[in-house]
């Protein structure tokens, strides 16, 4: 279902229920975006050996996720 919106400019925007308006949008300078990497805070040494030890003692993957990994495969390439 179409719906008309007045934006801001005075002009009537024509949206269906799944658009959002945007009004307004923050523009920072690409040097000022951190990455995700320089905000993680790193693992306690009790976390990491517990994540050691799973990855080091992982169970075999079953039935369901060697489907989903081949017909991933097949479409990822």
């Amino acid at each position: 279902m179409r719906r008309s919106l007045k934006s801001s400019t005075n002009r009537w925007v024509m949206m269906s229920d799944t658009e959002l308006p945007v009004r307004r949008a923050e523009v920072k300078a690409e040097e000022e975006l951190a990455f995700v990497e320089e905000s993680a805070a790193p693992l306690s040494d009790r976390y990491r050996e517990h994540f050691l030890l799973l990855i080091a003692n992982s169970p075999a993957p079953t039935p369901a996720l060697k489907k989903a990994a081949s017909r991933h495969k097949a479409r990822r390439g």
